[in-house]
């Protein structure tokens, strides 16, 4: 693991300042300047850390003409979410999707010295679930981003806090939080790997995936509301035990083995 977030930490700041802005696909250049100039992420306290981008998909996930971008970034803090999610409208104007995702398991922090903890800058706070009706969620998931609060539900609580940035949701529904305490100060959401948009054969919706620890976090998407919520179901299954990375061939999502041959994805 040590070994992988070394890689991330100098992908991340090789492909902000050392490749050149024509580098990057017309899609990346928007997302990063609307970014940069208009909703730069991760602002706590005034304070505007480095944005580190690791890798990207673009694809119109949900078919309705316009192209998403999912931006995986190399968080600075244990609680910020790894991929956000844009829709590029006519005229290349950005819009930033509130829900956020987090595919992964729970893992204990990497190294601290490498994240923040929001709950040390006095703008955190954890609230244990004792209702986990769906719609029930919802209404507390919009009340918080009513009023600004960043929100992201687990199975057994909720993490709330209010950063000087957009703020954002993450449904984590599917991971319960191993510490006992219900606060979020030991543990994390990991890292994907590889991630990848498009069309998987035998799935009808088009889908985001992720490879994170030996595992595919597979999102069939069905519609994306008013730019806030992400209408999805979240598949996790055993990735092959030689996978690499994704690839995509036209618009099918495909992978590459640790031998170099390309393979059909299968989702069972």
């Amino acid at each position: 693991m040590k070994y992988f977030i070394t890689a991330c930490l100098v992908i991340a700041q090789l492909q902000l300042y050392a490749q050149k802005n024509y580098d990057f696909p017309p899609e990346i250049n928007l997302v990063l300047d609307y970014l940069l100039k208009e909703d730069y992420p991760e602002v706590i306290n005034a304070q505007n850390l480095k944005l580190r981008p690791v890798r990207w998909a673009i694809f119109d996930v949900d078919n309705d003409g316009n192209t998403e971008v999912f931006l995986q970034i190399l968080p600075h803090y244990m609680q910020s979410p790894a991929i956000l999610v844009f829709s590029i409208f006519e005229k290349d104007s950005v819009v930033s999707i509130t829900e956020a995702l987090a595919p992964g398991r729970m893992v204990p922090v990497y190294k601290k010295e490498l994240f923040i903890d929001t709950h040390t800058t006095g703008v955190a706070a954890d609230l244990q679930i004792e209702n986990t009706d769906r719609e029930k969620l919802k209404a507390i998931v919009n009340a918080s981003l009513k009023f600004g609060l960043s929100v992201i539900v687990f199975k057994n609580f909720i993490h709330t806090e209010k950063r000087d940035s957009k703020p954002f949701f993450v449904d984590a529904t599917h991971l319960y939080y191993p510490n006992k305490a219900n606060a979020c100060t030991d543990w994390q959401i990991a890292l994907p790997q590889s991630i990848a948009a498009g069309k998987v054969k035998g799935r009808k919706k088009n889908v985001f995936i992720a490879f994170s620890e030996g595992e595919f976090f597979c999102y069939e998407i069905s519609a994306i509301h008013e730019g806030k919520y992400i209408e999805k179901h979240l598949s996790i299954l055993p990735a092959p035990k030689l996978f690499s990375h994704f690839e995509m061939e036209r618009d099918q999502i495909k992978y590459r083995d640790a031998m170099g041959n390309l393979h059909d994805l299968k989702l069972k």
